[in-house]
């Protein structure tokens, strides 16, 4: 038996950058990155309303020790938790999966082109 795989391309539409604006996102999964300056975590979202519905954007933070209420990493797990991260608590990637927040979506000139980045993360308000 032979099985073939189909592939299909979108011509343009994926390289399409996002103006900066406010996306309703869902997150998907994050990965880890070694950099000069310490660990980064990379948070990868799914644009689900609007024109660029459909589209995946990434965001990313500093891994910090200890991890306090000013902090980037702080502010986006409570955007996606929905409450306050408890101190001690240990969040997986699994307990964020599928949990949805409002991003800045912005354009950044990095290394001679130009890329999409969640610049901040916001809970979404549940009572509009």
């Amino acid at each position: 038996m032979v099985i073939k795989k189909q592939v299909s391309i979108t011509v343009g539409s994926s390289d399409e950058l996002i103006p900066e604006q406010l996306c309703h996102l869902r997150f998907l999964r994050f990965t880890t990155k070694t950099m000069g300056y310490g660990e980064g975590l990379i948070f990868e979202f799914l644009i689900v309303k609007g024109d660029y519905a459909g589209r995946e954007v990434t965001g990313m933070v500093t891994l910090k020790e200890p991890m306090t209420p000013k902090s980037k990493e702080w502010v986006w797990l409570k955007a996606l938790l929905g409450r306050e991260p408890l101190d001690g608590e240990k969040v997986e990637e699994p307990m964020l999966v599928g949990k949805e927040a409002l991003g800045l979506v912005v354009q950044v000139a990095k290394r001679g082109g130009t890329y999409n980045r969640v610049d901040k993360l916001m809970p979404i308000n549940k009572g509009r």
